[in-house]
């Protein structure tokens, strides 16, 4: 038997169940907080009578110390107990882990298992403490947290600001904590630009959205805003969730983004300052987009040799002061740039100031196979011929433009620019295309000019 003492007095006996003969026996009895075990004892040895036991005979039967009798039970030695509590752990499940600001989360709080050995496990809740994330405004998100009785036990608690819930509670007497952050949606939507400031129409921009509170991205469209009329940058990025971009001149990109059926907009600038060379014909805006175009196009830094291209590009200034390039179309090679048609002096009002092509293959590396038997097993370099002639690293065909239209050649290789102007002059024919100048005159003028000037390359 066992006694159990309630608080104000409260005696309870508990007899244990089971087999008398058993050496041990377990039940189950609540404890209150502050109840005491007062007694625990066997019956049945000390007793001389034993009332209610009937013998074979239908007589009484008489126990203990002088009787002895088959139907009595002798005991020895001592008694003892252990108080083992019931283990469970605490069990809470948010409704949602991120919330607009304002909203609710529900709470549910069980025990787990909630069931041991036959026995439901009680949960009482002592309470639902809140913790602001860091850099979040209030200490609390709307006051406390009223739970149901339950089971289960469930809370509803407004939200303003991202953050944890602390829950506190008791299972089967056991004190138990469970901490579960909560996250607002921040519909904040940014976008950056990598880098935010390039001096070169060869490097590209990455534009990157993302929402504040890490949002899936679904972009709209994006839109390229420049400071001026004209726009000089690449095509825009369509639904691209991450633009990659030439920019070419000041301004301002923007992007679109879809949430939850509404349009969000953000903006990301874009500083160009181009490297100068202080030659005033390649600094002219026309002619540089023109150089970072064919330059760009070209592979000459991204493609294998073979790959690379020779591409044209004529270059018009306007009445207005404003220039413009316009690509040539020609079939061309690593080494030629195929049978080029000459671009026409005047076009839609503009005047034809300058042509632009790059030379892809490293000053003094061998030409690819691809490139035309003229060049077969040749490098790039200049020869005695073309060097007596001061021709530099412009070929025959380089020097047709300035003599045949009066307007400078700009070559572009890897580490130079070369100018060749020219307004008349004595050449002849080489084959396929080429020519040999024959004069060094005044009208024979050519500029080389480095392509990095002061640390800053200009493509």
């Amino acid at each position: 038997m066992v006694g159990v003492w309630y608080p104000n007095n409260y005696y309870v006996p508990f007899t244990l169940p089971g087999d008398p003969k058993a050496s041990t026996a377990k039940m189950y009895i609540t404890l209150n907080p502050r109840a005491q075990i007062g007694t625990f004892g066997r019956g049945g040895y000390g007793n001389n009578t034993h009332a209610g036991t009937i013998g074979t005979d239908g007589s009484t039967v008489w126990c203990g110390p002088p009787y002895t009798t088959d139907y009595c039970y002798e005991y020895s030695g001592g008694s003892s107990f252990t108080v083992t509590p019931l283990a469970s752990s605490l069990h809470v499940e948010l409704d949602s882990s991120i919330v607009d600001a304002g909203h609710s989360v529900k709470l549910t709080i069980t025990a787990s298992p909630d069931q041991v050995e036959g026995n439901a496990m009680p949960v009482g809740v002592d309470s639902v403490g809140w913790t602001p994330d860091s850099g979040s405004t209030g200490a609390t998100a709307y006051g406390g947290c009223t739970t149901s009785p339950g089971p289960p036990i469930t809370c509803s608690r407004p939200i303003t600001q991202s953050g944890t819930l602390h829950v506190i509670a008791h299972v089967n007497g056991s004190r138990k904590t469970s901490d579960h952050h909560v996250a607002v949606r921040n519909r904040t939507l940014t976008l950056t630009a990598s880098p935010t400031s390039v001096n070169r129409g060869t490097d590209l921009v990455t534009f990157t959205p993302q929402w504040a509170d890490g949002y899936p991205i679904t972009v709209k469209n994006w839109e390229w805003v420049p400071d001026s009329s004209m726009s000089l940058s690449d095509g825009d990025c369509g639904s691209l969730p991450v633009c990659r971009t030439h920019i070419r001149q000041k301004g301002t990109v923007w992007v679109t983004v879809i949430r939850d059926g509404a349009e969000y907009r953000a903006s990301a600038r874009v500083d160009f300052a181009p490297c100068q060379t202080g030659n005033s014909l390649l600094d002219t805006p026309g002619v540089r987009q023109a150089i970072w175009r064919v330059w760009d196009e070209s592979g000459a830094e991204r493609l294998p040799p073979s790959d690379r291209r020779e591409i044209f590009y004529a270059v018009y200034r306007y009445d207005d002061g404003s220039t413009a390039e316009f690509p040539i179309q020609g079939t061309p090679t690593p080494c030629e740039g195929g049978e080029i048609v000459p671009p026409p002096k005047v076009w839609n009002g503009g005047q034809l100031i300058a042509t632009v092509h790059p030379h892809v293959i490293p000053y003094g590396d061998a030409y690819p196979s691809n490139c035309s038997p003229f060049f077969s097993g040749g490098s790039y370099r200049t020869g005695a011929f073309q060097e007596r002639l001061g021709m530099g690293r412009a070929s025959g065909a380089d020097w047709r433009t300035p003599f045949e239209l009066g307007v400078p050649s700009i070559i572009v290789d890897f580490d130079q620019f070369t100018i060749a102007d020219g307004t008349s002059g004595k050449f002849f024919p080489l084959g396929d295309g080429d020519y040999a100048v024959t004069n060094a005159g005044s009208d024979h003028r050519r500029t080389d000019m480095p392509r990095t000037n002061g640390g800053c390359r200009a493509y």
